[in-house]
């Protein structure tokens, strides 16, 4: 994809201040060449935070403390694009952003207000990226929502703590989401898959839902039959007990035959109840007489119980206070007694006492309980007329009882005959409300057996998804892909040849499952981390990254960015400090030759990849060598030496330093 990188720029916060502009030439190595502590290892985070990326990397001190936005510039075929995206200051990130898009873009020098976010840049370059807006469409695979621009990032950026790193090979590729991603984007990337195979996908997955939806259905359906099967017996049954067919007929018979005889019956229509309704009033009227009369001797019966209780209350009563006061008689009759004795003894039976005044106490005393006595003899037994009134009732009792049992008896049968009656009268009607629901049964009955066009449904279903399973055959892919690789492994055995490494003929092969490379030699194979020296590491990952982007280039529906980075690429042989300043400037320190030789093929292989790409790939180098390493290269562009005081952030950007200290970006 045409995707190139015009520019870098930093807006300062001091508004007083122009912004910094580094300016790239497109489809050429381009190449910013420094001592250390310059601001060199800063270009890639900067550029990856203006290009989305989810948190900002970009080193704390004093690029973050001077710069207000970080933007870059990017060439495209549908012109230039500016991205802009504020300093997040003391947070993780910041999805601020400012978008220009035209012919040619006016860099502001102060940007106020954001016109963007990240989220809407992000489906922006997307769409630049011509990657489709559809799923992978595999349910089984995480991080398979649709492809993002920011997918790619891995092939852009070979980070100082990355190029000759023996256990990572691409730009993020620590972290899972990215490795994910990064596994899932390569068929596209290779051209195995294309636009076509995820529409194809999503059709196929569509496809796969109405599947499951229409066998769930049909199994519904095959579950529905048998239930049909047990209704239409149980109808069977039900219209036997009605009489509505004959008791011969098997329940167990066919199920179509018998729901032939079920559709005879509805075809038959209701059934006319063959009862005199003369007679029917009859026996209600006198059902009803009975009824009254029932109630009249129940009432009388009650009556009479409730009096024969009370009188055998009153009885038990009445002897109970007999027997007591014939005690108490029984206890005071003394009178008599005491009268006999003082005719006796002629004095008093108490005292012994024979004066006349005794005496006449004595017969007082006589007089009282003789009164005492008569008064209980008043109280006899409840009189004889008791008893009979008492045997009169019962009497009543028990002829209103049997009065009463009779008329039940005659009630059970009239009700019973009525009954009779009602039932037959109750069966037919039942029997034309069974007749008459038959109907809709039937009609359900036959919707539940015809499953004639489910089933071509789903074999019509199963058709469709076979044909869109070979338009989108894992097999099919896999073969494109391996195609791709060997092209890639092809290039990168091409490449490794021209740079420092011990075994330049073995093959190398990229292994998308583990994200690294294996080389090959005639016994074994072995992993890039199983690989030493970091020469060798160096070497594999310049070779696989400028293959896969040679690769990238010659598919013209390739999403990923023109252009990759190289940071400090000549690490491996040179030491961190490799200029002595001197009274005319600064020197380039003598290394051996070996060192030199080996950091020259980088450069050379760059300047021969980039040429041969025509101006379709730009290649950006951020490193400590001079121009004396690449002076034979026709097709690099030296862009800024960073030496002298010339740095990332200008030195007037910087806060004045106190005695002895250096402003220094930290990066």
């Amino acid at each position: 994809m045409q995707f190139q990188i015009k520019e870098l720029i930093l807006w300062p916060k001091d508004l007083n201040r122009e912004p910094r502009q580094v300016e790239f030439e497109l489809g050429k190595v381009n190449v910013i060449t420094g001592a250390s502590r310059t601001g060199k290892s800063a270009i890639i985070p900067i550029i990856d935070y203006c290009l989305c990326s989810s948190k900002c990397s970009i080193p704390v001190g004093i690029i973050r403390d001077t710069c207000s936005w970080f933007g870059i510039v990017l060439n495209t075929k549908h012109g230039d694009i500016l991205l802009a995206r504020r300093n997040p200051g003391d947070q993780k990130q910041t999805g601020d952003m400012f978008v220009l898009e035209g012919k040619q873009i006016i860099i502001p020098s102060v940007i106020a207000e954001k016109n963007d976010d990240a989220e809407g840049v992000k489906r922006r370059l997307s769409e630049l990226s011509g990657l489709p807006m559809l799923d992978y469409g595999d349910e089984e695979k995480a991080f398979t929502t649709r492809p993002s621009f920011r997918d790619t990032i891995s092939f852009l950026f070979q980070s100082q703590n990355i190029i000759a790193n023996q256990d990572i090979l691409f730009y993020k590729a620590n972290e899972h989401k990215y490795q994910e991603r990064l596994r899932n984007i390569f068929p596209y990337v290779l051209n195995a898959v294309d636009a076509e195979w995820f529409y194809n996908k999503h059709l196929l997955n569509d496809l796969n839902k109405q599947l499951r939806i229409k066998e769930r259905e049909f199994e519904n359906n095959q579950s529905l039959f048998q239930k049909w099967v047990t209704d239409i017996r149980t109808k069977i049954i039900k219209a036997k007990e009605l009489g509505l067919i004959e008791n011969s007929v098997a329940i167990d018979g066919n199920p179509e035959y018998l729901m032939g005889i079920l559709k005879d019956l509805a075809v038959r229509g209701p059934l006319e109840p063959k009862i005199d309704s003369h007679l029917a009033e009859a026996l209600s009227a006198d059902l009803q007489q009975l009824r009254s009369k029932e109630d009249e001797f129940s009432f009388r019966l009650s009556s009479l119980k409730r009096r024969v209780s009370d009188m055998e209350h009153l009885k038990s009563s009445s002897d109970s206070y007999h027997k007591t006061l014939q005690i108490l008689r029984d206890r005071l009759f003394i009178s008599q007694w005491i009268e006999d004795e003082v005719r006796k003894t002629k004095s008093c039976p108490f005292c012994e006492s024979e004066e006349a005044t005794c005496g006449d106490k004595l017969e007082t005393l006589i007089r009282s309980l003789r009164k005492t006595e008569n008064e209980i003899s008043m109280f006899s037994e409840v009189p004889s007329s008791f008893d009979r009134e008492y045997a009169t009732i019962l009497d009543e009792l028990n002829q209103t009882a049997s009065e009463l049992k009779a008329i039940q008896k005659q009630i059970h049968a009239v009700a019973g005959e009525s009954k009779e009656k009602q039932r037959a009268l109750y069966t037919i009607t039942e029997a034309n409300r069974f007749i008459g629901r038959l109907e809709e049964a039937l009609e359900t009955f036959s919707n539940a057996q015809d499953k004639s066009a489910l089933i071509e449904e789903i074999s019509l279903l199963k058709s469709e998804i076979q044909k869109f399973k070979n338009l989108t055959s894992n097999a099919k892919i896999l073969k494109r892909q391996e195609h791709a690789l060997e092209r890639i492994s092809s290039l990168s055995g091409n490449y490794i040849r021209q740079l420092d490494t011990e075994s330049p003929e073995n093959k190398i092969e990229l292994d998308i499952k583990s994200l690294t490379v294996v080389i090959k030699d005639e016994f074994r194979s072995n992993y890039l981390w199983e690989i030493g020296s970091g020469s060798n590491w160096l070497a594999y990952h310049i070779s696989v990254l400028l293959a896969l982007h040679t690769f990238f280039i010659k598919v013209s529906t390739n999403p990923v960015p023109s252009f990759v980075i190289f940071d400090q690429p000549s690490q491996v042989y040179f030491p961190q400090k490799i200029y002595v300043p001197t009274d005319d400037g600064e020197y380039w320190e003598e290394i051996e030759d070996d060192d030199e030789r080996s950091v020259k093929k980088i450069f050379s292989l760059m300047n021969s990849v980039s040429t041969n790409a025509s101006g379709d790939l730009q290649i950006l180098i951020f490193d400590h060598a001079p121009k004396e390493v690449w002076q034979d290269c026709s097709n690099v562009h030296l862009v800024e030496t960073w030496r002298g005081g010339d740095k990332l952030i200008p030195s007037d950007w910087l806060p004045q330093a106190s005695d002895g200290e250096e402003n220094v970006p930290r990066a």
